[in-house]
């Protein structure tokens, strides 16, 4: 008799310990990385295939609960290309393989039963994302709806005004300059990234030098870019700003061109510039450099760091014998962190290109000294003006050559965070889709 009970005992403890299995399989957020957008392809959710766009919802669970988090799906065309607004798709707002579908890892959270699912879903998809630096994980769910979709979260990270001339992110708002309209002449990381929140900056220099073989000297500078927004595609997660840029040079010579597609995030920005070289620079150019830099309107209590030079600089219109004696190698991001709590934010920026396609040669161009001219610029003197020289650009062969810059507003730094940053590129966040 005891050992039947005994055996019924058993019996139950295991149908319980099944039945329970659903809730203690449930994981929360070990993932730390907030800086990260993740972008699933419509190939990687092959279930949401001729989805009807406007019919998908993005979920993710925090306190047990699961609600919907900002996201938004970016269509590409047949060829490749991002369709901008007014622009046409031939799949009419279904959903295909090469569109992309955007969301912050920041947003991501634990798992979830499904019980907590909102009511009509038709089809879903767990996405699983892992930091591959050290194991931590979060997910989000996506969901198709029978009938009308609930609605979104309200939550809008960046966004754009002034025809797209003015970007309003969560970390900080960026804008164009008037005179030189390739260039930014505002770069304020907001207070709610510990910034100082009104515009520290002069303006973005872009000044080209080159020397034909027939001794002619050419001079330019943004200025003398043109630039038009070619393309605008902005939702709740990020703003894709498309610009055409031409620079003029002299008589018949062929004019570079570059395509940007800059693309905006709540705490970071990517501006890639396509330079089209028609035939071989070298060919009829030589001593040729390409120098691009920002600068500051004022000395705004802030230190610089890059990759070469660790120990960091103060920035105050005065040239220290620290700043003379910089190390201006090459480098691989370099950080402007404000130095007056609690204004402690920084932007750290990155240059990313194919040094095998474009064998040009970077260097560090650093100056603070107020009272050595740079015209043309907002505010005359160099205070803190820095970025790099692109040397040699006449060996540049003809074809695409695409120089990324990668902008992280973040509110705070100190030596050695910067291996964190990297990691968004340099170690990406895995995603696998169930």
């Amino acid at each position: 008799m005891h050992k039947s009970r005994l055996r019924v005992a058993i019996i139950l403890a295991a149908v319980s310990a099944l039945l329970c299995a659903p809730c203690s399989a449930a994981q929360k957020r070990t993932l730390k990385r907030v800086l990260d957008p993740v972008i699933v392809t419509g190939a990687q959710i092959p279930a949401f295939k001729g989805a009807d766009i406007d019919s998908l919802r993005v979920y993710a669970e925090k306190n047990g609960k699961l609600s919907p988090v900002p996201f938004q799906i970016d269509e590409r065309g047949p060829d490749g290309n991002f369709v901008f607004k007014g622009g046409k798709d031939s799949d009419n707002g279904r959903l295909d393989a090469n569109d992309e579908l955007v969301f912050m890892a920041s947003d991501a959270g634990g798992t979830a039963d499904k019980k907590a699912w909102p009511k009509g879903v038709s089809k879903s998809a767990a996405v699983e994302i892992r930091d591959p630096v050290d194991g931590g994980k979060a997910w989000v769910y996506i969901f198709s709806f029978k009938g009308k979709a609930p609605a979104r979260s309200e939550r809008d990270y960046a966004g754009c005004t002034s025809g797209c001339n003015r970007i309003d992110a969560y970390c900080y708002e960026a804008g164009f300059s008037r005179r030189a309209p390739m260039a930014f002449d505002n770069l304020t990381i907001k207070k709610t990234c510990n910034g100082p929140g009104k515009d520290a900056m002069d303006r973005l220099k872009v000044r080209f030098h080159g020397e034909t073989k027939l001794k002619i000297v050419i001079d330019r500078h943004e200025e003398d870019f043109t630039s038009k927004v070619a393309g605008v595609i902005d939702g709740p997660v990020r703003v894709i700003r498309s610009t055409e840029n031409r620079m003029a040079l002299v008589g018949r010579l062929p004019t570079p061109s570059s395509v940007s597609e800059q693309i905006y995030y709540a705490d970071s920005f990517v501006f890639p510039i396509i330079v089209n070289v028609p035939v071989s620079l070298d060919t009829f150019m030589n001593d040729t450099w390409l120098r691009v830099t920002s600068e500051s309107a004022y000395p705004p209590k802030t230190r610089f760091y890059n990759s070469r030079n660790k120990k960091g600089v103060l920035i105050d219109g005065k040239m220290s014998e620290e700043e003379k004696n910089l190390d201006a190698g090459s480098y691989n991001w370099q950080v402007v962190a404000f130095d007056d709590p609690p204004v402690t934010g920084a932007w750290l920026n990155r240059l990313d290109f194919d040094k095998k396609k474009t064998p040009a040669r970077i260097e560090l161009y650093y100056m603070d000294d107020i009272n050595v001219k740079d015209p043309p610029d907002e505010y005359p003197g160099q205070i803190g003006n820095l970025g790099y020289y692109l040397k040699d650009v006449h060996r540049l062969g003809a074809g695409h050559h695409v120089l990324s810059t990668i902008m992280y507003a973040i509110p705070s730094y100190k030596p050695g965070d910067e291996s964190t940053v990297m990691n968004v590129v340099d170690k990406p966040l895995k995603v696998t889709v169930k």
